[in-house]
């Protein structure tokens, strides 16, 4: 079964108008930095685009960025100096958006044949991202990329969506069976919660 996102449209929300085409074919995600200043897209020719949210033009392109994979997802660091995208290669990377660089190649997690993302913690001192195979979520240090553990997704099935409250040491992740929510204890042995 193939998703379909299509050419997106931005429409400003006081008169409903639809102000620009986003020229890029085939999305598969949109996400805004927090000030709405500049907007980011993911597609299936594994292409990254960052957007100026006022006009709409590209502001830095990163083609290949998942190779000929496609690219499932794509945000900002709350500074809004990175973007973190995860694409069906089964890689999470991290891109500095001032240069296009790859800043950091997070490995250790199959993603091949579902639309994963990846996400920050609320402190963003972690990474966050589903293995399909062992049906796990996967975090890794944000700073080193190195893998620190890895937890039961307690779905039937590899979860589809996962996403991580801004604010507290919580996620929630979203599969084909249900929504199961995570809450992080005060105290963790793992060092992943403060």
């Amino acid at each position: 079964m193939e998703e379909r996102l299509g050419q997106g449209k931005l429409y400003r929300y006081v008169n409903n108008l639809i102000i620009s085409h986003l020229r890029s074919n085939n999305l598969t995600q949109v996400r805004y930095s927090c000030t709405g200043g500049m907007y980011v897209t993911a597609s299936k020719d594994g292409a990254i685009r960052i957007w100026d949210g006022v006009n709409s033009s590209v502001v830095r392109s990163i083609p290949g960025a998942h190779g000929s994979s496609e690219a499932n997802s794509a945000s900002f660091t709350k500074d809004q100096r990175y973007v973190l995208s995860c694409g069906k290669d089964s890689s999470v990377k991290l891109w500095e958006v001032g240069t296009g660089r790859l800043v950091k190649h997070y490995l250790g997690a199959t993603h091949t044949q579902l639309r994963s993302q990846a996400v920050f913690n609320d402190t963003e001192e972690f990474v966050l991202c589903i293995d399909e195979p062992s049906n796990e979520i996967v975090i890794w240090d944000a700073l080193t990329a190195e893998k620190v553990a890895r937890w039961p997704s307690n779905h039937v099935s590899a979860p589809r969506w996962l996403e991580h409250s801004p604010t507290e040491a919580a996620f929630a992740s979203c599969g084909c069976n249900n929504l199961r929510g995570f809450n992080c204890p005060k105290v963790c042995t793992d060092g992943l919660c403060g």
